[in-house]
C-alpha cells in the first residue's frame, strides 16, 4: 500500500494545493514523517538473470517510484532457482522456500517466501493475465501484480509492484 493511500496521505495531497509557506512546511514535514526508511531499491544489475524470468517493477505513476527509482526491483529464474532483490542498497541473492510447482492462471494467487541471512521477503503474486486461454501460440508471458513484504533486522517495508513471468 502506498503511504499516500491513507487518510494522512489524502490530507497531505489536499494541503499540497495550498500556496502558503506555513502550510507547505507542514505538508513536507508530514510527508517526511509518513515516509519509512526504504529497504527496497532497484537492482544495480538488471541483466543479472537472463532468459526465462520473473521480473517486477514499480509502476511509473506510483508515488513509490520516486522513492525507489526506475528499473527492476526483483528478478528470478522462472523456476525460482535464483532470485535477486536490492535490499539495503545491495543486490541480494534470495533462496525460495518450497518447491516450484506451476505458474498460476488469471485470478490465482501464488505466495512465496524468499530468504537470505537476516532477510525475509514474502511475496503474493496475483496473476492478471496469462496464456491459458490464448489462441496465440507465441504467447509466453503472464503478467501479475505483486505485494512484497521485506524484513531486515527490525525494519519492514511493503512494496506493491507489477511484473511479468515468461521467456
Amino acid at each position: 500500500m502506498d503511504n499516500m493511500d491513507t487518510p494522512l496521505g489524502d490530507l497531505i495531497m489536499r494541503l499540497a494545493t495550498v500556496r502558503s509557506p506555513i502550510v507547505m512546511l507542514l505538508v513536507l514535514t508530514a510527508a517526511a514523517a509518513a515516509e519509512p526508511n526504504a529497504l527496497v531499491g532497484y537492482l544495480k544489475d538488471p541483466r543479472a538473470i537472463r532468459g526465462c524470468t520473473w521480473s517486477a517493477w514499480i509502476p511509473s505513476k506510483s508515488l513509490s517510484s520516486a522513492r525507489i527509482g526506475e528499473g527492476f526491483i526483483f528478478l528470478a529464474d522462472r523456476d525460482d532457482s535464483r532470485a535477486l532483490m536490492n535490499i539495503g542498497g545491495k543486490d541480494v541473492t534470495l533462496a525460495v522456500e518450497g518447491a516450484f510447482s506451476r505458474l498460476p492462471v488469471r485470478g490465482e494467487v501464488l505466495s512465496r517466501t524468499y530468504r537470505a541471512p537476516g532477510i525475509e521477503v514474502r511475496a503474493e503474486y496475483t496473476t492478471t493475465d496469462d496464456c491459458s486461454k490464448s489462441n496465440n501460440e507465441a504467447c509466453e508471458v503472464s503478467t501479475y501484480s505483486v505485494r512484497f513484504e521485506v524484513q531486515q533486522g527490525g525494519q519492514t517495508q511493503v512494496v506493491s509492484a507489477i511484473g511479468t513471468v515468461g521467456c
